[in-house]
């Protein structure tokens, strides 16, 4: 083998791995996909097609043109036919390997833990999931402070609903025909979705948006989930649902206020699976790093009198109302938050 052919075997061989590299990381490759990008009028070849013939040297040029023009209908098609399956399947291999390191890096904590292979006695969905339904509480106080999330949506479809639980915000939406389906962990859940006509699956929310294509939907609701979820999960949550958005597309988070020193103390943890909240500034802010704009932010489900200290009596001194209004604003302002968000154009 001669030496020019062993550097070109050794080129080739690091061109390949490297872009194995970048396929594994999620980036496209360059030269993938830019045939299929351009303009028809630009896919063709701008060699001068000349003659030295005097007579029939226009009619060679002619013929010489509508050959190319023939040829390159037959064979541009098939380039960008195979361009378009191998970024088909190079996607695929690239959301495998992302699982398998996933799975592997499991395993390796398990094993680490001493617990590798353990079973639980019963499903984690089946055990909690009475004690879920008693958390959520009163359907119809939900439905009531649900509602006027629906507007947000409306123009914006398909609208995904990630953590749909049972299918209280789908059936909303459902009631003002807009197109929307739901994913959540939990098999029951899901089930009763299904009993009430409403479209949803189980599936893991960052899995569900890494297999949907870029771009395809309208609207993302996600409500008291991002609590349940590590720091690097809820940036793949946020990072996924700005690609998967149509430019113009709206999402809208929901989350326990940490603000109010009562959701602290007696709400947050009531729920075993909740591993931290998320105050309103720093989700604001990480939203606006992803891409987002019209970032804005509101309380909801505020806390009832009954929750908040007695006003100060009439002849009482003026700093301990200013004192009193203080405490409240800290203990129990809000039960949550929203964010809502939009895609830039």
């Amino acid at each position: 083998m001669g030496q020019g052919e062993q550097n070109h075997r050794g080129h080739s061989e690091e061109d390949s791995a490297r872009m194995v590299s970048r396929v594994r990381d999620g980036e496209r490759p360059r030269s993938i996909g830019c045939l299929s990008r351009l303009p028809k009028a630009e896919r063709t070849l701008t060699v001068p097609i000349t003659s030295h013939r005097k007579i029939v040297g226009q009619v060679l040029v002619l013929c010489k043109r509508f050959l190319l023009k023939v040829a390159w209908r037959i064979l541009g098609n098939e380039v960008v036919q195979r361009e378009e399956r191998l970024l088909s399947v190079l996607e695929e291999h690239r959301l495998f390997i992302q699982e398998l390191e996933h799975a592997v890096h499991r395993i390796e904590r398990l094993q680490s833990s001493g617990v590798c292979g353990a079973q639980p006695l019963v499903p984690q969905s089946t055990f909690l999931q009475p004690y879920r339904e008693k958390l959520r509480g009163d359907e119809s106080l939900i439905v009531s402070m649900s509602r006027g999330y629906v507007d947000f949506f409306v123009g914006h479809e398909p609208v995904l609903d990630l953590g749909c639980g049972r299918g209280t915000f789908l059936e909303l939406l459902k009631e003002e025909k807009i197109d929307s389906y739901g994913v959540d962990t939990d098999h029951q859940a899901v089930k009763r979705c299904k009993d009430r006509r409403l479209r949803a699956e189980v599936g893991d929310a960052p899995a569900h948006l890494r297999g949907l294509a870029r771009e395809t939907l309208g609207g993302i609701f996600c409500s008291h989930i991002l609590e349940h979820l590590s720091g690097d999960q809820i940036e793949d949550i946020l990072m996924l649902s700005y690609n998967r958005l149509k430019p113009g597309g709206r999402i809208l988070v929901e989350t326990p206020d940490p603000s109010s020193l009562l959701v602290l103390s007696t709400d947050f943890y009531k729920d075993p699976t909740h591993l931290r909240p998320l105050h309103s500034e720093g989700l604001k802010s990480l939203m606006e790093v992803v891409g987002f704009e019209n970032v804005t932010c509101r309380g909801t489900w505020p806390f009832s009198p009954e929750d908040r200290l007695p006003a100060a009596p009439p002849d009482a001194p003026g700093y301990m109302k200013q004192l009193i209004d203080r405490l409240n604003g800290h203990l129990c302002q809000y039960r949550s938050y929203v964010v809502t968000a939009v895609k830039p154009n």
